[in-house]
């Protein structure tokens, strides 16, 4: 059984974000879709809720991806998470153990930051967006430490005093 989030009656009063659910569901984009027609159909019974809660991790997952970061993870090997839209907000639904829904959040930033607060400790090694360069890197500038390397888009930069520039500016990274 899912974890629901603190705002949980928040996610489950958005109409917007249920209706592009029904739309996703109705379309065929979420295989696992049959499994949850009784909760969709009880959806104001609270005995549903972690069903709903499963569902809307599902649809999240399987929404429009607009920010990604990779990072290293608790065994060493790498991983990534994602900002998903869906119904005209940004959520993250694959950074929790267990998963569960973070949001909504109006603006990509607000989303992309719950994880890029989290470390700054060289966790995080790049991430891609369709944001306007400078503003990716002025967002991913909380996740690198000083001297360290990050990709953005698939370009190598090195944290300076300065902010993120590009790795050849740079010339070679300062050891550590």
């Amino acid at each position: 059984m899912s974890e629901l989030p603190d705002n949980w009656e928040e996610i489950k009063s958005d109409k917007a974000f249920w209706d592009e659910v029904k739309r996703m569901m109705a379309a065929g984009e979420i295989e696992e879709a049959k499994l949850y027609k009784k909760a969709m159909k009880h959806f104001e019974l609270e005995e549903f809720d972690h069903e709903l809660h499963e569902l809307s991790v599902i649809a999240v997952l399987n929404s429009r991806v607009v920010f990604r970061v990779h990072y290293t993870g608790y065994h060493g090997g790498p991983m990534s998470s994602t900002v998903n839209e869906l119904g005209g907000r940004f959520f993250v639904a694959n950074w929790a153990d267990p998963q569960m829904v973070i949001g909504p959040n109006d603006t990509i930033e607000d989303a992309a930051n719950v994880m890029l607060s989290a470390y700054k400790d060289g966790t995080f090694t790049s991430a891609e967006s369709n944001l306007p360069i400078d503003q990716m890197l002025k967002l991913c500038e909380q996740a690198v430490p000083m001297g360290g390397e990050f990709g953005v888009n698939g370009v190598k930069y090195v944290m300076t005093k300065d902010g993120l520039v590009p790795h050849s500016e740079k010339g070679q990274a300062p050891s550590a």
